[in-house]
C-alpha cells in the first residue's frame, strides 16, 4: 500500500469518524494479523472482570488468527465490518498500528496504541517511516524515559503520552507449573532464548547479515551435547515474523524450540510462561525490559551488534550500557552463562535494579486494572 493511497483512505475515514456517531458500550480491540500479548491481556482483564456484562466486546483479526476466545467476544474479520466497527466503537486498542483503518479519532471516540514493547532496535520516523500520530488518542509508555524514545520514533505528543506497565507484565507475576505442562519438568533449568527477527519477507526486512544470534548449523549439536551434560533446556522461540530458519527445525534432547501455536496450544500465556523460567537469552528486543520485572539473570548475544546497528540502527547511543546482563559473543559464552545460572551466581543483580527504574514505572500486576481505570470504562 502507497504512502499516498494510505493517507487518502485515512482522510475519508476521518472524515466519515468524524460525521458517524459513537456507541459508547462498544470496546475494540484491533488485532488483524497477530493477537499481540498486550491486547489479550486487556480481554483477560476485560472477561476475568465480567465487563461483558455491560459492553460488547469485539476482536478484529483475521481468520486465519489463532485465538482463545469462543464465547462473550464478538470476533470479526472481513474488512467492512471491520472498518464499520472502529467507526462506530468509543474504545479501540491496537498494538501494531491499524493499518487501513487508521483514522483519527473523533466523538469522543479514545484510540489507544497499547504497542508491544519497548523499541531498542530503530523503528518509525527513526528509519524514515510515516508515521501518523495524530490516529492515537494515548500512546503506552513504560516510564518517563521510555516516552522521549517513543516521541522520537512516532512524534507523539506530551499529551498522547500514557505512563503505565505493559498489560502483558501482569503475566509476569503469575506463578504455575509451566514447566510439568509443557513437559520440562525433567531438567535442572530451564532458559528460554528470544531473539528479534533478522530476516523477514512479512516485514520485507533484513537487518542483519546472519539469520540467528549465536546458534548455527555447525555447532547448535555441540551446544545441544553440553546442554546434556549440565541437564539443562534450552528453549528457543524465534520471532513470529523471522523467516524460517532450517537447523530450528530438527529435534534435539536438551534445545525446544517452541512457536506461539506450540504454547497456546498447552493453554499457557507466552509472558506466563517466560516468568516461570530460570534465565532469558535475548539481543535487541524488547522482552527483556519486561523481564526485568521477574529480576532473573538476563544474557545478551550481541555477536552480531555491530552489523545489525549498520542495518537497523537502534534508539539509544549507546545499548550496550542498558543490557544488564552477561554480554555473549560465542557458544563458549553462553555455556558460561547457562553455568553461572545453574550455581546461583548472579553478578548483576544491581545493575538489572537500576535499569528496571529507568524502563518500568511499575512493579506490580495491575497495568491492565490502571489503564482501564484511566479511561473511565
Amino acid at each position: 500500500m502507497t504512502s499516498l493511497f494510505k493517507r487518502i483512505i485515512m482522510s475519508i475515514l476521518s472524515f466519515i469518524n468524524l460525521i458517524i456517531s459513537k456507541d459508547k458500550d462498544k470496546i475494540v480491540i484491533y488485532g488483524r494479523s497477530m493477537l499481540n500479548d498486550n491486547a489479550e491481556a486487556i480481554i483477560d482483564y476485560l472477561l476475568l472482570n465480567n465487563f461483558q456484562k455491560k459492553y460488547q466486546i469485539y476482536l478484529l483479526i483475521k481468520n486465519t488468527v489463532q485465538h482463545p476466545y469462543k464465547k462473550d467476544v464478538n470476533v470479526v474479520s472481513g474488512i467492512a465490518k471491520t472498518i464499520f466497527l472502529t467507526l462506530r466503537a468509543k474504545y479501540i486498542f491496537h498494538t501494531h498500528g491499524m493499518s487501513l483503518c487508521s483514522h483519527k479519532p473523533y466523538r469522543g471516540q479514545i484510540i489507544f496504541n497499547l504497542w508491544h514493547g519497548t523499541p531498542l532496535k530503530a523503528i518509525g520516523a527513526m528509519i524514515g517511516h510515516i508515521v501518523h500520530p495524530e490516529t492515537d488518542s494515548f500512546f503506552l509508555c513504560s516510564s518517563p524515559y521510555v516516552a522521549e524514545i517513543n516521541k522520537a520514533c512516532f512524534k507523539i505528543k506530551d499529551e498522547q503520552v500514557y505512563i503505565g506497565s505493559n498489560p502483558r507484565n501482569d503475566y509476569l507475576f503469575k506463578i504455575e507449573d509451566v514447566k510439568n505442562i509443557m513437559g520440562w519438568s525433567n531438567y535442572s533449568k530451564v532458559v528460554v532464548f528470544m531473539p528479534t527477527f533478522r530476516k523477514s519477507k512479512a516485514v520485507d526486512r533484513l537487518d542483519a547479515g546472519k539469520e540467528f544470534p549465536i546458534l548455527n548449523e555447525l555447532n547448535i549439536s555441540e551446544v545441544n551435547k553440553k546442554l546434556k551434560e549440565k541437564n539443562v533446556l534450552l528453549v528457543i522461540k524465534p520471532h513470529p515474523y523471522q523467516d524460517n530458519i532450517q537447523f530450528l527445525q530438527k529435534h534435539y534432547s536438551n534445545i525446544s524450540i517452541i512457536y506461539n501455536e506450540n504454547i497456546r496450544e498447552k493453554g499457557v500465556k507466552l509472558y506466563v510462561l517466560l516468568a516461570n523460567t530460570d534465565a532469558l537469552i535475548t539481543d535487541f528486543s524488547s522482552v527483556y525490559f519486561d523481564y526485568l520485572l521477574t529480576n532473573k539473570p538476563i544474557g545478551f548475544a550481541v555477536d552480531d551488534m555491530i552489523s545489525y546497528g549498520k542495518n537497523r540502527g537502534y534508539t539509544v547511543d549507546d545499548p550496550i550500557k542498558i543490557m544488564p546482563g552477561m554480554h555473549i559473543q560465542t557458544v563458549d559464552e553462553l555455556i558460561d552463562f547457562v553455568d553461572s545460572v545453574i550455581k546461583g551466581n548472579d553478578d548483576y543483580l544491581e545493575c538489572r535494579n537500576n535499569i528496571n527504574k529507568l524502563f518500568n514505572v511499575s512493579n506490580i500486576p495491575n497495568a491492565s486494572q490502571k489503564l482501564i481505570e484511566f479511561l473511565g470504562i
